[in-house]
């Protein structure tokens, strides 16, 4: 988890009145807020496994969990997102200005308006599977991703897109790639060593074709 500073940018906030829906064959993607009160016990059970751990936060309670959440979606200007295909959550995404993320970060690349981050954490891998099935993708994670990097550049604010994984977190480094995100440079934050990777709408593109 990136460390986020108070809100000073509320206008980068992303407008939650966009709805963003897409068929698939006969089923549908959606992507929604996430609504803390009702949702929380979902993230938190997702966050406690053994591989979202390692990487994704500390252990916390369910309470201390919707503090966290609560605090930093309110003072901040991270936002979550869930995922959803036939009406169930198959990811959970946070989305944030760069700038209102860590100094660190903030100064580790020429950053500027319009540069946002985003960390993916998938549901529990049988879910997962049982509920993308028929979607019929050889890589799940990587069309959820890139679903929703089209969503975010529909939105005006949005021109660059950032991931920063722990070096060490191979698995994501590599969707990154696979989803069309170039590597930039390897980057000290405050909680980890980061590979920092940046994708553009063009770039998108070119991976989808």
């Amino acid at each position: 988890m990136i460390k986020m500073i108070k809100n000073t940018h509320q206008n980068d906030r992303i407008n939650l009145k966009i709805v963003y829906n897409k068929k698939i064959g006969e089923s549908s993607l959606s992507i929604r807020e996430v609504n803390l009160l009702q949702d929380i016990e979902t993230i938190h059970r997702w966050t406690q496994l053994a591989y979202a751990k390692k990487f994704w936060a500390e252990e916390k309670s369910l309470r201390d969990l919707y503090n966290f959440y609560h605090s930093v979606t309110t003072n901040c200007c991270l936002q979550l997102f869930f995922i959803i295909v036939n009406q169930h959550p198959v990811a959970l995404v946070e989305v944030y200005p760069v700038q209102c993320a860590e100094e660190s970060f903030v100064n580790a690349y020429e950053s500027r308006a319009g540069d946002y981050g985003i960390h993916l954490l998938l549901s529990p891998h049988r879910e997962l599977i049982a509920f993308t099935s028929n979607l019929r993708k050889k890589n799940i994670s990587v069309f959820l991703l890139q679903s929703m990097l089209e969503f975010l550049f529909t939105l005006f604010s949005v021109e660059r897109i950032l991931a920063e994984p722990d070096v060490n977190n191979t698995n994501a480094c590599k969707l990154a790639i696979r989803s069309g995100f170039i590597f930039q440079k390897t980057i000290q934050l405050s909680t980890k060593v980061a590979s920092l990777f940046m994708i553009t709408r063009p770039d998108l593109d070119k991976a989808l074709k």
